[in-house]
């Protein structure tokens, strides 16, 4: 029989899941255009989308003017009003004739400012997501979630009522300014709990000549390894391995016992 992992014990220590850095990676953008003909006479940049040639956001020259075939820009861009995650910076100038250049472009990644940002609460589920802030809620040792890592509060988490198998359970963070963080997931595996089998039913002993026949009612239990026969010849006997008389599969529901003289009494008994 196997037996269930009836808890299974977290203790994870969460880091708040943060890209902090804010703006933009390499926040001042270096850049150098030659043009071949003439001088630059202006710069632009815009984001993502292309509003236009000369409907971009005018750039300065580092030196203040734009007089030069070689001219070099420091962009410092404010990201207040742009939404997390992969946005693309593209630059462009325009020569002394008004020929607006091909736009050059950059990734950068909008993550989340640093400034008092801590873990303020924690939750666990199992398999299924709830929605955040739909989980078992956690608890951290010190009390109180107030600091860029925790650690959680060892806790007993029922499997009363999971179907033995594999099951995950996840566990996330969520940060002062209200982000969830992704996930954390560990694998634990519910077994069968060990309870007994029932006792075999209808269990039936007919005697003929040099033989004893015994027969019983199948049990239904999906973990059943085998039966065990005992005999011996005082009655109310208490099976031992002494008094075993035979094994036989799961899938059995008789048995003959040859080993017997006639005119003699036995008592058998029967367990699953």
């Amino acid at each position: 029989m196997k037996t269930i992992n009836r808890f299974f014990y977290i203790l994870l220590i969460l880091q708040i899941p943060i890209n902090f850095a804010f703006g933009l990676y390499g926040q001042d953008i270096d850049t150098e255009e030659k043009a071949k003909s003439s001088s630059i006479q202006a710069a632009e940049y815009f984001i993502d989308t292309d509003p236009g040639k000369g409907n971009g956001h005018q750039l300065t020259a580092t030196d203040g003017n734009f007089d030069s075939s070689s001219e070099s820009i420091s962009l410092n861009l404010n990201t207040a009003n742009l939404s997390k995650g992969n946005h693309y910076v593209f630059i462009r100038f325009k020569s002394a004739e008004g020929i607006w250049g091909n736009a050059r472009g950059g990734s950068i990644n909008i993550g989340t400012s640093n400034v008092e940002r801590h873990i303020n609460t924690a939750e666990y589920y199992i398999d299924s997501d709830p929605g955040f802030g739909k989980g078992m809620s956690l608890t951290c040792n010190d009390g109180q979630f107030d600091e860029k890592i925790e650690e959680l509060e060892k806790i007993a988490v029922g499997t009363t009522d999971l179907s033995p198998g594999q099951h995950k359970l996840f566990v996330r963070a969520q940060a002062s300014d209200g982000a969830w963080g992704e996930s954390i997931s560990r694998t634990f595996l519910v077994s069968l709990p060990d309870i007994p089998p029932s006792i075999p039913q209808n269990f039936e002993a007919i005697a003929s000549d040099k033989k004893i026949e015994l027969s019983w009612s199948i049990n239904n239990e999906p973990d059943l390894s085998h039966y065990k026969i005992y005999r011996d010849q005082n009655q109310g006997f208490t099976p031992t391995e002494s008094s075993l008389l035979t094994t036989v599969s799961k899938s059995a529901s008789d048995y003959i016992d040859l080993d017997v003289i006639n005119d003699q009494t036995y008592y058998y008994r029967i367990s699953a």
